[in-house]
């Protein structure tokens, strides 16, 4: 079993509200077995929980796909499970989802936030900044929002010795 510390993955600290969650990205193949895994990269052969198949330098193909992904993993974070998404190189399509989370969160330039806390590189085509711009996003802010409660639920019970989840 791979640890959080090793040394090829990279991160990026999502704010929930009064909370933070911690997101772990970059080469798919770099995913921890223990963590949840989001597979962007429709070449790489791997074990997944959820994949978002997307060729290289290149968009989903149904904003649907993405966006149900997204939910999942705002779901997941704010009770603190241990999310791991990545594509073959962990820059593109990587921070493509990464700035869609943040994008649901209200950070008001997701894309320069995820380059300047992720990856510089975050977000590599035109197409993909043309994609964030374009995705229907009203069910993932609602999702955001209810996640940003349920991460302060969350916290709050912590801090009393309560688990919620898994």
């Amino acid at each position: 079993m791979q640890s959080i510390a090793n040394e090829k993955l990279g991160k990026l600290i999502l704010p929930f509200g009064l909370s933070k969650r911690t997101i772990y990205a970059g080469p798919y193949r770099n995913r921890p077995s223990n963590m949840f895994g989001v597979k962007l990269a429709s070449e790489i052969d791997a074990k997944f929980d959820i994949s978002v198949p997307i060729r290289d330098f290149s968009i989903p193909d149904r904003y649907s796909t993405i966006t149900k992904a997204a939910e999942t993993v705002l779901e997941l974070l704010a009770f603190n499970r241990k999310v791991f998404c990545g594509c073959a190189g962990g820059r593109g399509r990587t921070g493509l989802f990464l700035t869609l989370l943040a994008q649901s969160l209200g950070v008001s330039d997701p894309i320069g936030y995820v380059r300047a806390n992720y990856n510089p590189h975050a977000v590599e085509t035109d197409e993909q900044k043309a994609f964030l711009g374009k995705i229907p996003m009203e069910s993932l802010i609602r999702v955001g929002r209810v996640a940003k409660w349920e991460a302060g639920t969350a916290d709050v019970l912590g801090f009393f010795g309560l688990k919620v989840g898994d």
